[in-house]
């Protein structure tokens, strides 16, 4: 439902009358919500098509450009995997599988601790022998992402443990399992070492999949933020958009001088100006890597001189 600030009979729509009224509406209210520390330019934008009887087609903009974002993030995933199968950490089937070895290891120690039964902790440390074989399969002698030898190594521990704390009653066939589950695990993480540092440079590619996936995402984005706002500017009717424009460039000209405003708000809103059409702001502000990136590559998706990077930013 759109949101009208007064009834609709007592102004001619995108007349300036109406732009007298909806401004300082909307700089008031963006000014309140200025004060929230996650306030985004974004957020002034969209205000501003609310205030102004436009909230439908300001959620619509809104949300073609989160898709944006989105498809992004996705086709960035879907690369790293295309090229380097399950071996990367945070996405790859074989971390998962590790991690799979590394929760039945730590069952392993739980079960040989609490009920010093003898066939729970082989039958968890078989599996954790399994899913390490799977994994090991999986790779084909080749490096793993570094991050991966965690779950092993967690496994490891927790089926030499259970060894140690059940081993002395175990059948033959029993002890069996028992003893080779870390053996298995163990000369699995040695290997694994040993092909790192025999092919350096596939262990950096592999260490460095998802950020080198993201970086040509990011390269390629503004084709795609151009075609969203062509898109957009085909579908919003001019006189709609001459209004909103208008009505932004006096807000966001209120806002740089009302000193309720918040330095780090002001910096966020200041990085705009006028040089986007209407929902421009919305668009560039969810296009923004930085809103979309994961945290933990936000910084290393940019090199530290890249004026994109966070340290390198005002706000």
């Amino acid at each position: 439902m759109q949101h009208r600030i007064i009834p609709a009979d007592r102004w001619e729509p995108f007349s300036d009358e109406h732009l007298a009224r909806v401004v300082p509406v909307a700089t008031d209210r963006i000014v309140r919500a200025s004060a929230a520390t996650d306030f985004t330019p974004r957020q002034a934008e969209m205000v501003i098509f609310d205030a102004s009887g436009m909230s439908a087609d300001g959620v619509r903009i809104w949300r073609a450009a989160r898709r944006l974002g989105e498809s992004a993030n996705a086709r960035a995933r879907s690369s790293a995997r295309l090229r380097f199968g399950g071996r990367t950490s945070s996405i790859g089937w074989i971390g998962w599988v590790l991690v799979l070895a590394a929760l039945t290891g730590g069952l392993a120690f739980a079960a040989a601790l609490q009920t010093k039964n003898v066939l729970i902790t082989a039958a968890f440390s078989a599996a954790t022998a399994m899913a390490v074989l799977v994994a090991a399969v999986g790779a084909r002698g080749r490096p793993l992402d570094r991050g991966l030898w965690r779950p092993q190594a967690f496994a490891l521990v927790g089926t030499a443990v259970a060894v140690v704390l059940v081993g002395g009653g175990a059948t033959a066939p029993a002890m069996a399992v028992l003893v080779g589950a870390p053996i298995i695990v163990g000369t699995s993480l040695i290997a694994g070492i040993v092909i790192r540092r025999g092919r350096p440079q596939q262990a950096r590619e592999v260490d460095e999949s998802l950020t080198a996936a993201y970086r040509e995402v990011i390269a390629d984005l503004p084709a795609h933020v151009e075609r969203l706002e062509r898109e957009t500017s085909a579908a919003l009717p001019p006189e709609r958009a001459r209004f909103v424009e208008r009505a932004r460039t006096a807000v966001f000209e209120r806002l740089r001088d009302d000193e309720r405003v918040p330095e780090p708000a002001r910096r966020r809103l200041a990085r705009h100006g006028d040089a986007h059409a209407a929902g421009g702001v919305i668009i560039a502000d969810l296009a923004d890597p930085l809103t979309w990136l994961p945290a933990g590559l936000a910084r290393s998706a940019y090199t530290a001189d890249d004026p994109r990077h966070p340290d390198n930013r005002d706000g």
